[in-house]
């Protein structure tokens, strides 16, 4: 090879391993943002919002019919952290109200 192909692979290595890693750095930087710790109240509330109506809407499709597929429903992505939110949410509700009886 001569003097000039090696120096224009050289560059091209460089350029690939900026875009490289620039896009491991985005793809970091979008995963934390999806962490809970990361996340704000406000877009805790909205996820959970989004999760009970994606999930309402799936057990009501008529497809949805044998057990394996309602189980799924509520485990798919990231909807049992919130289901278990949202549990919580309901027996805090009531143990609040119980011991206000």
């Amino acid at each position: 090879m001569s003097y000039v192909q090696e120096q224009v692979l050289k560059a091209e290595d460089e350029k690939l391993k900026y875009y490289a890693s620039k896009a491991n750095n985005e793809a970091i930087h979008l995963e934390e943002d999806k962490l809970l710790v990361n996340l704000s109240l406000a877009q805790v509330a909205k996820n959970i919002a989004q999760t009970i109506i994606a999930v309402i809407n799936e057990l009501l499709d008529p497809q949805n019919r044998n057990v394996q597929a309602i189980i799924q429903i509520f485990f798919k992505e990231d909807r049992m952290m919130y289901i278990g939110m949202t549990l919580i949410l309901i027996v805090f509700s009531f143990y609040i109200v119980d011991i206000t009886s």
